[in-house]
Order: C-alpha cells, then sequence, then structure tokens
C-alpha cells in the first residue's frame, strides 16, 4: 500500500451514502520519457527498449486493478510499444495501448522547421550548439536532433529556465503554454477518477519527450512557490530533466465523498497540485 493510501482516511458524512463512481479512487499517472535513442539515427537503441521493459517487470503491482498506457504519436514513444505489449502479456494485463494526440498536439503542428533552425541558431549564439561545417550539412534534415546527449541536456537546461514565460524564437508557443498544452491532458486523466468505480486503484503510464513534460513541473512548482520568477526556477530545483524511461508520477487520491487530493512526485521532490477547473 502507498504512503498515499496509508495516510488518508476518508469518512463520510452523517446522513450521505458513499457514492458508487469516484469514492476512495486511487489513480496514479507516470509522465516518462520515451527509452534511450541512438542520436545518429534518432531512433530508440535496442538496450533502451529492454531496460523499459525491466523498469515496468520491477515496478509492477498487482494492487492496481488495470495498467493502461498511452504514446505520444510521434516515432521514439511508438517505438516503446512492443516491449510494452511484452510486459502487458507477461502479466496477463487485458488492455489495450493508445495513442494520445494530445501528449504533444499544438506543441508539434508548431514545431516547425523554421522554428527548429531558430532553436537551433540559438543554441549555437549562446556557446551550447558548436558543431562544425559537415556535422551541420549531416543535420540539414533533420535539426531538431542534437548531435549529443550533452547538448541536449544543456539545451534543454537553458529553454527550460530562460523560456518559461516567453516564446521560443520562430515558435508561437512560451514554455508556460507547453505546459498547458500538457495540464490539459492531466486534467482529463483527473476528472476520469469521477466516473471510477469506488474503491477502484488505477495506474496510467503516458510515454512522450524530454524538454516538454519538465514545463508542466515546472507549472506546478510555481504554483506551491509563487515567491519566485519563472527564471529563477532551474532544471536541477524540478529534480534535474528526464532521463530514459524516467519522469513525474502524478496520484490522485478521492475521499469517500469523492474529494480529490493531488500530488505530483519526482526524486525527492513532492508538490501539491491545484487542477485547473474544466472551464479554464
Amino acid at each position: 500500500m502507498s504512503e498515499m493510501n496509508k495516510m488518508f482516511k476518508p469518512t463520510i458524512e452523517a446522513g450521505k451514502e458513499k457514492p458508487k463512481y469516484g469514492a476512495n479512487v486511487y489513480l496514479e499517472i507516470d509522465l516518462i520519457r520515451h527509452p534511450e535513442k541512438d542520436y545518429e539515427t534518432g531512433d530508440l537503441t535496442e538496450e533502451g527498449k529492454a531496460a523499459l521493459l525491466e523498469k515496468l517487470r520491477n515496478s509492477h503491482d498487482d494492487k492496481f486493478d488495470t495498467h493502461k498506457f498511452y504514446l505520444s504519436p510521434h516515432k521514439r514513444p511508438q517505438q516503446s510499444r512492443e516491449k510494452i505489449q511484452e510486459y502487458l502479456d507477461e502479466f496477463d494485463l487485458k488492455t489495450k495501448t493508445r495513442n494520445k494526440e494530445e501528449l504533444t498536439g499544438r506543441i508539434m503542428t508548431e514545431f516547425t522547421p523554421e522554428a527548429a533552425k531558430a532553436l537551433h541558431q540559438e543554441l549555437a549564439d549562446k556557446g551550447i550548439y558548436n558543431i562544425n561545417e559537415e556535422e551541420e550539412t549531416l543535420q540539414k534534415d533533420r535539426l531538431v536532433e542534437p548531435v549529443s546527449k550533452d547538448q541536449e541536456k544543456k539545451g534543454n537546461e537553458y529553454f527550460l529556465k530562460e523560456f518559461y514565460d516567453k516564446n521560443l524564437p520562430d515558435f508561437h508557443m512560451s514554455g508556460k503554454d507547453i505546459a498547458a498544452e500538457i495540464e490539459k491532458v492531466v486534467k482529463h486523466f483527473v476528472s476520469m477518477t469521477s466516473r471510477l468505480k469506488s474503491d477502484s486503484k488505477v495506474k496510467l503510464t503516458m510515454i512522450g519527450h524530454s524538454g516538454i513534460v519538465e514545463y508542466f513541473t515546472k507549472l506546478v512548482y510555481l504554483q506551491n512557490h509563487p515567491e519566485l520568477k519563472p527564471s529563477e526556477v532551474t532544471a536541477e530545483m524540478l529534480g534535474g530533466l528526464l532521463n530514459y524511461s524516467e519522469g513525474p508520477s502524478i496520484t490522485i487520491q478521492t475521499d469517500e465523498m469523492g474529494e480529490e487530493d493531488v500530488k505530483i512526485k519526482f526524486k525527492d521532490l513532492v508538490l501539491d497540485y491545484k487542477v485547473p477547473a474544466e472551464n479554464s
């Protein structure tokens, strides 16, 4: 039993009956990055896919009534599908792996080749990217791909810190806008608790991309620390950038009358999360 379940002691007000749906529901949502990729091809490595399968095996918990997977529609998360299915088959979990267009939605439609070049140039101007002419030629068709893990890390740290509340170069979205796109998906899943049978325990795993999910964690961090300016919140304060196959976990526990308590956990970080109203 999780700490959340141990600590939670719901009560029913006198004269009220426990609802059939939404009461004492525990929902856990993992927002994880895709497995390790090859920086030459942009594809997942076989070692990375195997590590994802091992992670799922080690974290399997039969207290959950079901475990559902949602994948970003783009290449690397989709390449995770085979190993996820192996995990589902191994534990005889009768569920489907679903695509979730909203996991990237507007983010990828705004991410044009021109925006990719502008982001690349911004990092070059800051001395974060420093590639020679031959490498530039090799990358001309896929400037969205950094040439190394180190460059990717430095680039994501820079944009997360400096572009939360202003638009990224040639990209009609700020980091806060990106966070809002992820928040829409999270809000949709949190709203599911009212439709789940009372006393249900459900786990959802969403596989997406680094450099996107961190903006959502930053949004919640600022919610918890209103005294801070966005530029003062660094990747390190958020627990670091996502490594392969890791990410924050959102836990939603409802009481006997369906009231929600929502928290976000990542490494040593624990944040309260106020879910926006449906019309916000």
